[in-house]
């Protein structure tokens, strides 16, 4: 069987960028040795909650090697209701990155980059006071996409298994075909335990993503909800939260030894 999978081969190393969520509560179902809890003042509050109605979302069609690859989707505007609660840095929603707008002056300050956020809109007034209204935020995480593209198993599969065009995965953005372009069949299934004689490339899903930090392009906050740690050292710094971190390994292999001294600038790590 062939399978389509993380790649986690070669020189990975942890505490470079995080995944964040806004969430109130150490005990998140998801939390590993590596991840971080931050709390906000005060103690025992519990920050109100955004429900989303709908998105506005525009497609990013970036890949170098292929247009026809969409790359990303990059949030243009959103409406929500609010659950109680109360009014606190970081808003409960573990889909978009809740904030107000003093913690996102607080960031513009520090000079960290991809601060970019838009206002949302408000269906109903319900929970909501003036200034919550008027301030808060949704970030927009703007930076490139920086995830490791998945690889192919066993070495030399990456190819449709009835025509054989390549490759399955794009070595340049990581979009995967699902359906062959040359012959139109389907070539990817995400079905839990195939029967082993299928031909299909069978998707992982479960396992957690690598970064490449090659791609990273500078940004503190990247596509897929991802801030870097000098972000993560703010927020601690300044009691911007309540949020959970949850730590992205990154593959260093591909990088030139100025990428590598950016990453530890930025860092603070030994690279």
């Amino acid at each position: 069987m062939h399978v389509c999978s993380t790649d986690t081969s070669g020189e990975i190393v942890d505490g470079l960028f995080y995944h964040v969520l806004g969430h109130p509560d150490e005990t998140f179902d998801d939390f590993e040795d590596k991840d971080l809890f931050l709390p906000s003042n005060p103690e025992g509050w519990y920050p109100a909650r955004p429900i989303v109605q709908k998105r506005v979302r525009k497609d990013i069609f970036g890949c170098p090697a292929d247009k026809t690859h969409r790359t990303r989707q990059l949030l243009q505007g959103i409406s929500i209701v609010v659950e109680a609660g109360g009014t606190l840095p970081v808003f409960w929603n573990t889909e978009n990155f809740f904030v107000m707008n003093d913690a996102v002056e607080t960031m513009k300050k520090a000079g960290l980059r991809g601060t970019d956020c838009i206002r949302p809109k408000f269906e109903s007034m319900e929970y909501t006071d003036q200034e919550m209204r008027d301030d808060l935020r949704v970030m927009t995480f703007p930076g490139r996409p920086i995830m490791r593209p998945f690889r192919i198993t066993p070495a030399g599969a990456d190819n449709c298994p009835f025509c054989g065009r390549v490759p399955i995965v794009c070595q340049t953005c990581g979009h995967i075909k699902r359906s062959c372009p040359r012959c139109n069949k389907q070539i990817v299934t995400i079905e839990n335990n195939p029967p082993a004689d299928s031909p299909l490339v069978s998707y992982q899903l479960d396992e957690i993503s690598v970064l490449d930090g090659s791609r990273w392009d500078g940004s503190d906050f990247l596509d897929e909800g991802i801030i870097s740690r000098r972000t993560l050292k703010l927020f601690q710094q300044e009691s911007i939260g309540p949020c959970v971190a949850l730590n992205y390994p990154t593959y260093l292999g591909s990088c030139t030894p100025e990428q590598r001294d950016k990453l530890g600038e930025m860092s603070g790590l030994p690279l």
